[in-house]
């Protein structure tokens, strides 16, 4: 079974970090995101909220993860709210070159960090 929903890695001086796994590499599917952002994002908005709206394929990642980070700018104790998003997208079926990998097609990445959040 995949996990939809991980975090992999985390940098930062909390007393209590969130458990991390350094497994296996992982294959990227079609549809797949990945989402980096500093804990003013995570630690404002609850990952259920993050994974719903990041999820949601009626709207772009350049409109919901700007709203995200707005979201969790205007909440009490915000500060350096960041993230950059992008959603992996399938195959296109296009002629590879012998021994090389499938080139991969992703949404164009969305990144935010505006100090006046």
């Amino acid at each position: 079974a995949r996990t939809h929903a991980s975090l992999t890695r985390c940098l930062g001086g909390m007393a209590r970090p969130p458990v991390t796994s350094c497994g296996p590499q992982t294959a990227l599917q079609a549809d797949d995101l990945i989402v980096l952002c500093s804990d003013g994002l995570w630690s404002q908005v609850p990952g259920q909220t993050l994974t719903h709206t990041l999820r949601d394929d009626s709207r772009p990642l350049g409109t919901s993860l700007p709203a995200l980070v707005k979201q969790a700018a205007t909440l009490p104790n915000s500060d350096n709210v960041t993230a950059v998003a992008l959603r992996w997208l399938a195959d296109t079926g296009a002629p590879q070159t012998r021994g090389q990998p499938p080139k991969p097609r992703h949404e164009a990445p969305t990144t935010i960090n505006d100090p006046s959040y």
